[in-house]
């Protein structure tokens, strides 16, 4: 809080901070830091809003400049979890300024909040205000009200007052600035009349009078004043016959229109003034809405004529008013030369309208304000209209986390804004005179063409364990009130420590509005929270526990009892359970213990706290995310009796980190399986390709499943479907096609079809899909069918066709089989790449009359396939694009030949060329992997006679398992053995195969080093820096190289990692991904609650999209030309202990082989 509102120069406030938890409590013993920074502010004293105060500078004058920072300092909350700062105002302060505080608190657990709080500084403690109309006639006296106030608004009699009536006359002059000439708009002004008043207790009205027509200023300052500090201006145009020169504010012919007033109610009468610069024209005035709703044409004269209109209902909300004014008067012959600039302005200016009457009026009363966690509330509703008498109608209730609702500073929507919205309007002219050139021709003129879930359990000494964590307590979409307009809600809370926030939105269904809120809190009288880092890594130790605030008001024996399940343990040989007894203290207090994640596996972290019979706990979650492999061995293939496969297991390898995978199968599973992994785990970029990828992968997983009765359990693919198709509802524009990624205006013609064969797959493996998403997708895709050439980036020929064969292949996959434009189509296909060719070939094939064109296709690209006795491929040029990679043509090609019911023999090739393709068991890219999909989903049609084999695996002589395949009742089995279990050294994996039937295999040899990994460089190099934040030194660089000493940084500080891309090459679709250590927390600098003086630096501008994830920042960039580029973002050191800092990498999203990543390292965060 502050000490006062308002400041004069050389003045001090006092700041009074209190840090309270949202459960209530003191947070005593934490740390604040202070910034103090200041903005320019234009200051109307209360209840003068009509008046003007202070000075304006009036274009194109620039109002002064000064320094925003004012000081930065650090205190200590005391046990009360009070503190205080002075503030000091500047003795030269050139106009009004707003002072903002911004206090940012950390507690035991290293975490923070912000809050900010505003004062006003005043260059006078003595204001003066001016009010007058806006418009006057030359020539003729008009009258100003003159005030003196306090800050408060408080009137001030018997100060003398001298006005000036100042004549502001525009000119541009030419301005030389090192050896170059540029245009350069300035303002004069000539007083023309001088009067003095004396303040009173109402408003004092003097006259002034305007000699001509034209823009004027109102100065008004003390008469004694030394300085124009206490100064106010006033602007009022002045009408008349004559032209006026209003200033070239605009390069182009817009026609500046003020209204008399900021809102209007109905039945009011409107003025608005037209700023003309002709002497003479004709003025065309509307308003207009969905239509003309008011219309005159009139014959002006003088440069500020008027128009007066009446406000009717019609024009609630969004009308405008419209002005052009066309030049008239003497005959462009009789025209000095270079005289007109223009010959036709045109304006628009929107005006608003009171809605006052549209508004309900909600009112909320709850049964308690304080209530322990779990317990049940009543909130009791009341309806009202604007007037305050009970209406019957509905209301939507919500009961939020406050905690959550302040990181984006959310209110509950006001309804009649958002229905009564106001709408852009713009209209389109055309006019050939502003084209007109006056001048004499020299030559004849030519034509140019965040919670946690769960439920209860019980602790030690009956101790209720806190178990269920939601940000949403209750919800309750219609909830109807009686004829009186009341209702009633009772609901249980869940387990949160914290305030909740009731709101509710009501409506009578006649489009009137209203909404409400309050908050109570859960609280107990001894609470603990857990203390710990967001997620962990194997391998991480840390210190982490409980954050125990004692209410109580009492000392004694505490007990704190714990236990761990899962992947992490404590780190002082006592393994999952601790049993602890100290000494309690009043107030807040941490508690932290050593703890290690030993591997990767689920975790779950138990306290219990007692004292004197309070007693309090919880359980929750600890996520332990993988360490990154860095790398790993595939091998797959198909044999019908044995392969040998030999295995290195270095004796460096990390034993509890990677292993052995070994994939058999009696159909193409096992092929499917890596890559549909290596998409569906990918969940860095939420963008419409990836997207619509995961989908069609997750659809042919449930195809495959229904065919062979698999179940795909760890993948779930009904799930990975569901999430994509919400994924893409968030991408689909308003004219249903979609964005590639979110924020993107327009959609993508070539991805948008893309898309439709993805949902289309869903639909096809029973999924549910948004009907009505698809058919606004149809309607995109007929539009594009119809006129690809809308897009400016798509104006040849060949880019229209090829949008075309798009659009026809999306609508046919969504069940609009089409035969538009084929004649065209095919005239354009020997302009088409390979894979536009294979595609339309096998589009063509669902027409009779179209199939003689088609073999026609297949016979040019056929001398294209490399064939040997084991494959065929289909060979490319070097420069191909992301949509139409080898993978896509092979697979395309595979599904043609199966469409044209080709020979065994030709699609088995093409099939083995299709799975030459890929590397480290999976293809390249996502597009990639779902286009192979699909065609392996298309050839697993025609399998032949079920299997009936069996299959054995051996290592070093040992068997590790065996499998029996007995037609499609399990047509997929699989072995693991952890790192651990591995015999160390060179070794034969023999799989033997027994039976009828081919064995298809994948095995998978996945390991990391011991110790701190260099980096790599694969065309691109990344560097990764830390620096303090908002400051420029570098802590530590990370390139290619390792380094053995980790760095060491204090908890509960601020810091800037810097993340650098060098190219030395165009590169395309670059994805920039850095994983965070344990111990630091990114900062959402969106948030309400994040400290505004804390500033990442600034990205390089060719990075598109950035997002934090829990454990990492990933980053996106459509195209980077050859040079370096830098991604910044803030972390916060929370939890002590020591973490494994993974590397930052760079790769290309459809060439990933392509890619670089810095070293990894170490970092220890301090107590």
């Amino acid at each position: 809080t502050l000490a006062q509102k308002f400041a004069n120069m050389g003045e001090k406030v006092d700041a009074n901070v209190q840090g309270n938890y949202w459960f209530g409590s003191n947070v005593d013993g934490g740390k604040v830091a202070y910034y103090v920074t200041r903005t320019p502010v234009y200051f109307t004293p209360a209840g003068w809003e009509e008046f003007s105060f202070g000075q304006q500078w009036f274009w194109p004058q620039e109002r002064p400049q000064v320094t925003s920072d004012v000081l930065q300092t650090n205190q200590t909350l005391s046990e009360s979890g009070q503190s205080s700062l002075t503030i000091p105002v500047t003795k030269d302060l050139p106009y009004p300024m707003t002072y903002r505080v911004d206090a940012q608190v950390t507690d035991v657990s290293n975490l923070s909040v912000s809050d900010s709080k505003t004062f006003t500084a005043l260059p006078s403690d003595k204001l003066i205000g001016l009010k007058g109309d806006w418009v006057a006639d030359a020539g003729k006296p008009f009258p100003v009200d003159v005030i003196v106030t306090d800050p408060t608004g408080k009137l001030i009699k018997g100060k003398s007052v001298r006005l000036e009536l100042q004549e502001m006359k525009y000119s541009s002059v030419t301005q030389v600035l090192a050896g170059s000439q540029r245009e350069k708009n300035q303002v004069e002004y000539k007083t023309v009349k001088e009067v003095t008043v004396r303040s009173g207790s109402s408003p004092k009205s003097i006259k002034l009078t305007p000699p001509s027509s034209g823009s004027y200023r109102i100065r008004a300052n003390f008469a004694k004043a030394k300085n124009d500090l206490a100064a106010t201006d006033l602007q009022i145009w002045a009408t008349g016959g004559n032209s006026v020169y209003w200033g070239s504010r605009y390069d182009n012919s817009r026609l500046d229109i003020k209204l008399d007033k900021d809102s209007y109610k109905p039945g009011e009468t409107a003025t608005a003034l037209i700023q003309s610069p002709y002497a003479e024209g004709e003025l065309y005035f509307s308003v207009v809405r969905n239509n003309t709703l008011y219309r005159k044409v009139v014959k002006v004269k003088g440069g500020a004529p008027e128009i007066k209109f009446k406000v009717t209902p019609e024009m609630v909300p969004n009308a405008a008013v419209e002005a052009v004014v066309v030049r008239q008067g003497k005959p462009l012959s009789q025209v000095e030369p270079g005289s007109v600039e223009n010959l036709v302005r045109i304006g628009f200016a929107p005006f608003n309208t009171s809605l006052d009457d549209n508004y309900l009026k909600v009112k909320e009363t709850l049964q308690s304000k304080s209530i322990e966690p779990g317990a049940k509330q009543t909130v009791e509703l009341a309806l009202q209209d604007s007037k305050g008498k009970p209406v019957k109608g509905q209301f939507t209730v919500m009961v939020v986390n406050e905690a959550i609702l302040q990181l984006s500073g959310y209110q509950v929507p006001d309804l009649v804004e958002t229905v009564y919205a106001q709408q852009d309007i713009s209209t389109r002219f055309s006019d050939n005179r502003p084209k007109v050139v006056l001048e004499k021709l020299a030559m004849a003129m030519t034509r140019k063409g965040w919670g946690y879930g769960g439920g209860k359990s019980s602790g030690a000494a009956s101790t209720r364990i806190r178990t269920e964590f939601k940000p949403l307590a209750y919800y309750n979409g219609s909830l109807v009130t009686d004829a009186n307009g009341k209702a009633k809600v009772t609901f249980k809370l869940p387990d949160n420590l914290t305030t909740w926030r009731v709101m509710a939105v009501a409506t009578d269904g006649n489009l009137h509005f209203g909404n409400g809120q309050a908050t109570f809190i859960t609280t107990k009288r001894l609470m603990a929270n857990p203390v710990l880092p967001q997620f962990a890594r194997p391998g991480d130790r840390f210190k982490a526990g409980i954050s125990l605030i004692n209410n109580t008001g009492q000392t004694g024996d505490l007990q704190i009892n714990a236990q761990l399940t899962g992947a992490v343990q404590f780190d002082d040989g006592k393994g999952p359970t601790l049993n602890q007894k100290t000494s309690a203290k009043t107030g807040t207090s941490g508690y932290r213990f050593p703890m290690v994640a030993n591997n990767l596996d689920k975790a779950k972290v138990k306290f219990t706290t007692k004292l004197n019979g309070n007693q309090d706990g919880f359980e929750v979650p600890l996520a332990v995310k993988p360490v990154d492999i860095t790398e790993q061995v595939v091998e797959s293939g198909v044999t019908r009796n044995q392969v040998k496969i030999p295995v290195n297991i270095a004796s460096n390898v990390v034993a509890d980190a990677g292993g052995l995978e070994i994939s058999l199968a009696s159909t193409l599973i096992p092929e499917i399986t890596a890559p549909a992994k290596q998409v569906l785990d990918n969940e860095d970029l939420p963008f419409l390709e990836p997207v619509a990828s995961k989908l069609a992968i997750a659809s042919n997983l449930e195809i495959l499943g229904k065919q062979y009765g698999q179940t795909f359990a760890e993948f779930n693919p009904s799930q990975q479907a569901t999430e994509a198709i919400k994924q893409l509802q968030k991408l689909q524009r308003p004219d249903g096609g979609f964005a590639r990624w979110p924020g993107q205006k327009s959609s993508d013609p070539f991805v948008s079809p893309y898309a439709a064969t993805a949902l289309a797959r869903a639909k096809a493996a029973g999924l549910s899909v948004d009907a009505g998403m698809v058919s606004r997708l149809q309607n995109y895709l007929q539009k594009i069918l119809a006129n690809p050439g809308q897009y400016d980036y798509c104006k040849s020929v060949v880019c229209k066709s090829k949008v075309r064969l798009e659009a026809l292949m999306g609508l046919a996959e969504l069940g609009q089989t089409r035969s538009d434009f084929l004649g065209y189509l095919y005239e354009q296909s020997s302009n088409f790449d390979r894979v536009t060719q294979i595609k339309l070939a096998r589009y063509l094939l669902q027409f009779p009359q179209w199939r003689s064109q088609a073999q026609t296709l297949v016979n040019q690209f056929q001398e294209s396939i490399y064939q040997t006795g084991r494959s065929a491929r289909i060979n490319l040029p070097q420069s191909w694009r992301w949509l139409d990679s080898s993978t896509t043509a092979q697979a395309q090609a595979l599904r043609l030949f199966i469409a044209q019911n080709s020979s065994a023999e030709v699609r088995s090739k093409l099939l083995q060329g299709l799975l030459e393709l890929r590397r480290d068991g999976t293809w390249q890219t996502s597009y990639d992997n779902a286009q192979a999909l699909s065609a392996l989903v298309d050839y697993s049609r025609l399998q032949p006679t079920p299997p009936s084999f069996g299959a054995t695996v051996q290592l070093a002589g040992k068997k590790l398992g065996s499998a029996q395949f007995q037609g499609y009742q399990k047509p997929s089995q699989s072995i693991q053995v952890t790192m651990d279990n591995l015999p160390r050294g060179r070794h034969d994996l023999i799989l033997k195969k027994s039976g009828a039937g081919t064995l298809h295999y994948l095995t998978s040899y996945r390991y990391r080093l011991q110790g701190n990994q260099a980096g790599r460089f694969n065309g691109l190099r990344v560097n990764k820096t830390i620096r303090p934040a908002n400051q420029e030194k570098v802590l530590r660089k990370i390139g290619l190289y390792a380094l053995k000493d980790p760095l060491t940084v204090p908890a509960g500080q601020v810091f800037d990692i810097g993340v650098e891309v060098i190219t030395d090459h165009p590169v395309d679709h670059v994805v920039i991904e850095d994983l965070l250590p344990a111990g630091l927390e990114a900062v959402d600098t969106s948030f309400q609650t994040a400290t505004p003086y804390f500033q990442a630096q600034q990205d390089s501008w060719q990075i598109d999209y950035q997002k934090i994830h829990r454990d990492r920042i990933v980053a996106y960039a459509d195209r980077l030309e050859a040079g370096v580029y830098n991604l910044h973002y803030l972390v916060r050191s929370v939890t002590p202990g020591t973490y494994l800092w993974p590397p930052a990498q760079a790769h290309l999203n459809y060439a990933p082989e392509e890619f670089g990543r810095s070293a990894s390292s170490t970092l220890v965060i301090s107590d």
